[in-house]
């Protein structure tokens, strides 16, 4: 008799972790679908502040600047679909917050590669110099 109480305790037992197991399944499915899309949505915004466009003299046309941010180093490349030259602000932080002055010529497809420390960045471009 107490063999058989022992072995219906382990049944039930293992019986409830089951259920258990199967009932959380769902839900740690669901905490991960729900973290999916603020991931994309977070990967989304830093594409979007890694691209800067800016408008021509003569509508329609634009110059398109993107930027890729590396260990050491920050390349920005351009693009410029205008039929003259473009002048942007590159805001890089480093040690301290600096500028340069990117002159695009009419037409031109190229980059431009800026040396940093490891905790350096470009964290805007403005239009004009």
């Amino acid at each position: 008799m107490e063999k058989l109480r022992i072995t219906l305790a382990i049944g039930i037992g293992t019986t409830v972790i089951i259920l258990l197991l199967v009932s959380t399944a769902p839900a740690i499915e669901a905490a991960n679908e729900s973290a999916a899309p603020q991931d994309a949505y977070t990967a989304a915004e830093d594409q979007e502040k890694r691209h800067f466009t800016v408008s021509c003299e003569i509508p329609g046309d634009t110059a398109n600047f993107s930027w890729v941010e590396g260990n050491l180093a920050t390349t920005v490349y351009y693009n410029n679909h205008c039929s003259h030259a473009v002048k942007v602000t590159a805001h890089l932080r480093d040690l301290a917050d600096f500028t340069k002055c990117v002159t695009v010529k009419a037409g031109m497809k190229d980059k431009r590669v800026y040396r940093l420390s490891e905790n350096g960045k470009l964290y805007k471009l403005t239009r004009g110099c």
